[in-house]
């Protein structure tokens, strides 16, 4: 496949991966070095909006063409993208609150998973703020908010255990949804305007 990465022609080693993650962690790794993330994605002309659709023509394509942006304007888009998950994630907790006192145990445990999972994607962003806050900020973050953090969901894992409804209902609105609001502003302090 010919690779073009900002209207010239590369020749690295992700030209001859076997699939799609493969060439994108490959141009990832070659842009980092440039201080610059994928911005869009074309095959033989057509652009590609998911990860599934490039998936579905990467074995056909004969031309692979990449724009890049510098990785600092990457990195704000997906902060601001992190704030309003987390926006949606404390919405989703606040409606939790009312839900686990009235609602079958069994659906609380449903929703609380997809809650979790959510909450895994948020934490497993942190690393990626290394290209926009220093070691410092990125330290505080981690040891601070992230051993806080890990005691509130002991204490909600704990709450769900003993079917205490009740504890549950308190770890969410006293500590989570605390917690997150605290977060998302501590991301928003880094947006580009503030």
């Amino acid at each position: 496949m010919k690779l073009i990465i900002d209207s010239k022609p590369v020749a690295i080693p992700a030209a001859e991966s076997q699939s799609f993650q493969e060439l994108c962690s490959g141009v990832m790794d070659w842009l980092m070095d440039q201080k610059r993330s994928i911005s869009s994605c074309k095959f033989d002309g057509r652009l590609v909006k998911t990860i599934e659709e490039a998936d579905s023509i990467f074995d056909s394509a004969m031309l692979c063409e990449i724009e890049s942006i510098p990785i600092e304007i990457a990195m704000q888009s997906a902060l601001a993208l992190q704030c309003n998950y987390l926006g949606e994630l404390e919405s989703r907790c606040e409606k939790l609150v009312t839900e686990s006192l009235l609602s079958d145990p069994r659906e609380i445990i449903e929703t609380w998973r997809g809650i979790c999972d959510n909450l895994k994607q948020q934490i497993s962003f942190i690393p990626q703020l290394g290209a926009l806050l220093t070691e410092d900020q990125v330290d505080e973050l981690i040891n601070e908010r992230m051993e806080c953090f890990n005691h509130l969901m002991k204490d909600a894992a704990a709450a769900l255990s003993a079917a205490d409804v009740v504890q549950f209902s308190d770890v969410l609105e006293l500590k989570l949804i605390p917690w997150l609001q605290h977060y998302r502003e501590f991301l928003r302090e880094h947006l580009p305007g503030n």
